[in-house]
């Protein structure tokens, strides 16, 4: 009974292979023609720039998400990766898996199956979790990874567009912000960053600039720290990162979408850091004043406590050196709350507060190392010069009349 079980498994295991591996091969043939590089650009660095656009179709195949056979079709897809003994090659099937499940995505969300688009969804952030820990595991630079960095790069503006079509998707915007992330462990390894243009014909192209040593570390960063003391906690929320804004409006504009993207990830960046030493010792003291009726005083300590709750720390900088404005954002505030679930909570609302106002209020900017000096401050030092020589004509008024009475 066994080896006939045995033997039906492994007809239909031949039958599936030859069901997916055409489906597989277009995929593979799509992935191919859509990363294409053009290398005639000679205003690129090193001479590589390439298009950016949308070519992923659908795929309504036969075996989809929901499908009976969908788990022997992703187990096909794992064993081609298992075999595959050079890392290099590794993450980039593994990045092309992911490209099928973003095609599988693509047509789910198309016939309105949100139950299949989910499934694809989490087997496309499996398979971009297998791809960061592979990559975790290089230890030297590998140019050879710029093609699968380029997928990504792709997978992050499908993303985007699914996103506009479906703003209420959760696991789309999940998706989108591990793509980013992912995108910075490549370019830790390939010393290579993309920086997005649009051509005279309304083109996007990706544009390879190659990350010096000394702005490696700083390139992209984005989290969220909690600190826990007592019941309050602290948060600090840092962002780090490169854009082709160059207006201050519209820089504050990136860094409002980039809060909202943290806003709605909040659970998987949050790290909660707790004084492990809880001191009975270290509580409020009360000090006792002898004379007359005994009277308990409150320390400031409490008060300081109140003050810090309600005191909180914005500050965007943002460098503009040609096409490019490296930005650093920085959010500090405090929560009356010291439980895990309160502490996402309370973060999520306070970065749904932050308005593209709000940041370009707290906005320094910086070109050619020279500050840019805020409109808003010209116009009151503007409004300033008008009060003053309102005020010194008023006085000089003032002493013409009391100078006349005086002769009078």
């Amino acid at each position: 009974m066994r080896l006939k079980t045995m033997a039906l498994a492994g007809i239909i295991l031949l039958m599936l292979a030859f069901i997916i591996s055409p489906v597989n091969a277009e995929t593979d043939n799509a992935t191919t023609d859509s990363t294409n590089i053009d290398t005639n650009s000679s205003d690129a660095p090193g001479g590589i720039e390439e298009q950016l656009v949308d070519d992923i179709e659908p795929d309504e195949g036969m075996i989809n998400p929901g499908s009976v056979f969908y788990g022997f079709k992703i187990a096909l897809d794992d064993m081609d990766v298992t075999f595959t003994f050079n890392e290099t090659d590794r993450i980039e099937k593994q990045i092309s898996k992911a490209q099928k499940r973003l095609a599988e995505i693509k047509a789910a969300l198309k016939n309105n199956n949100i139950i299949a688009a989910d499934i694809a969804i989490e087997q496309y952030q499996i398979d971009n979790e297998k791809a960061d820990e592979s990559i975790s595991k290089l230890k030297t630079k590998d140019g050879r990874l710029l093609r699968a960095q380029t997928m990504i790069a792709k997978h992050e503006y499908v993303l985007e567009g699914l996103i506009e079509s479906h703003p209420n998707n959760t696991g789309l915007i999940r998706a989108h912000n591990n793509s980013e992330r992912l995108i910075s462990k490549f370019v830790n390894k390939t010393k290579v960053k993309f920086e997005r243009k649009t051509d005279k014909m309304g083109r996007k192209t990706l544009k390879h600039v190659e990350v010096k040593d000394d702005e490696e570390d700083g390139y992209e960063k984005t989290s969220i720290k909690a600190e826990v003391e007592d019941n309050k906690t602290q948060v600090k929320v840092e962002l780090k990162f490169l854009t082709n804004s160059t207006e201050p409006a519209d820089i504050a504009a990136d860094i409002s979408d980039r809060v909202a993207s943290i806003g709605n990830n909040v659970s998987d960046l949050i790290k909660i850091e707790r004084d492990s030493e809880e001191n009975d010792d270290e509580a409020e003291p009360e000090v006792t004043v002898t004379g007359g009726q005994t009277t308990t005083l409150t320390t400031t300590q409490a008060v300081s406590r109140a003050a810090n709750l309600s005191r909180e720390k914005l500050k965007a900088e943002a460098e503009v050196k040609g096409n490019t404005t490296r930005v650093k954002f920085e959010y500090t505030f405090f929560l009356g709350v010291s439980e895990d679930s309160a502490i996402i909570t309370g973060v999520e609302d306070k970065l749904s507060t932050l308005t593209d106002e709000n940041i370009l209020k707290a906005l320094d900017i910086w070109v050619k190392g020279k500050k840019v000096e805020k409109q808003e401050n010209k116009q009151e030092e503007k409004k300033k010069g008008e009060m003053e020589k309102e005020e010194n004509k008023s006085t000089r008024n003032s002493e013409g009349i009391k100078e006349s009475e005086d002769r009078d």
